[in-house]
């Protein structure tokens, strides 16, 4: 699927011209630095459910979205929606391209620091279907033609080992998107692997003052399991969320999301429909930059 004249464009206006939040809305704050981990059929009843992420919900300024919606059917759709603002019609797991911009593109343009980490992942622009628990499919990143094309783009995608590695040297980057493997996603529907698996990313963090003071987390679902009839689970947490454990039942999705970190990072939209989502607010403690 390749862009046409007018829709790269609309693209470009779009990096200077991001709609403003709602009249009366607390304003999205600064973000100094972004954790986005993408779990996958996980609900929001089963999220919550662990006992670290009970401790999380109790002991720091959290929001959870009893109304998140998937808008696609399929786990690939939805994380092409994460990054482009849409889900380019694609329905099914089946390896795709993408041509359209994604928030690569914000990101580089306004010169912001990005990294990817997927649990498992082999490294070196893997571009092979998947290996064991790691399925490309679920890291839309490697099907973006622009990041195949260039392997500097493609080297900001990377394992786990590397995580861990920049959280020790202080070297994690501004804008990080964390995707465990499908057995600690909760794929399989193994809650307490979820549990388990967010408790090993979350906790190096949680013992660093510094990185909690300056980090907005978010959680995010890909989609929900077929048979669930329940939510996926999607929280925000951090020092700018001003409630403990709050609950937001308003229907909200992956495009009201990443409307969201892009006003936090300040970077403008992609014109699709994340240009037309409202951008998550109303339990915001204040605004100003956590870099100040």
């Amino acid at each position: 699927m390749k862009l046409s004249k007018w829709m790269q464009m609309g693209f470009l206006f779009s990096l200077f011209a991001g709609a403003a939040a709602p009249a009366g809305a607390d304003p999205v704050p600064a973000m100094d630095r972004v954790v986005w981990i993408w779990l996958e059929g996980v609900s929001v009843s089963e999220g919550a459910a662990g006992a670290f992420m009970k401790g999380i919900l109790r002991n720091q300024p959290s929001v959870r979205f009893s109304g998140f919606q998937q808008v696609n059917p399929s786990t690939q759709g939805n994380a092409i929606a994460m990054i482009a603002g849409t889900d380019l019609g694609v329905k099914d797991n089946e390896l795709t391209r993408i041509f359209a911009p994604t928030v690569v593109d914000l990101l580089e343009s306004k010169g912001i620091p990005w990294k990817v980490y997927a649990e498992d992942f082999p490294g070196a622009c893997y571009l092979s279907p998947g290996l064991g628990n790691y399925k490309r499919y679920r890291v839309p990143f490697l099907s973006v033609d622009r990041i195949q094309a260039d392997r500097y783009l493609c080297m900001n995608i990377l394992n786990y080992s590397n995580y861990q590695d920049d959280l020790k040297n202080g070297t994690l980057a501004r804008f990080s998107v964390v995707i465990p493997n499908l057995k600690s996603s909760g794929a399989f529907g193994d809650s307490l692997a979820v549990d388990s698996g967010l408790k090993t990313l979350l906790s190096p963090i949680l013992r660093n003052e510094d990185l909690m003071n300056r980090t907005t987390f978010v959680i995010s679902t890909m989609n929900s399991a077929q048979d669930q009839g329940e939510a996926p689970f999607a929280m925000i947490f951090g020092k700018w969320v001003k409630d403990y454990g709050r609950v937001v039942k308003e229907p909200v999705n992956h495009y009201s999301v990443l409307r969201t970190l892009e006003e936090g990072l300040s970077l403008g939209n992609l014109n699709q429909e994340d240009a037309k989502a409202a951008p998550l607010t109303g339990f915001w403690a204040k605004t100003g930059s956590l870099q100040d």
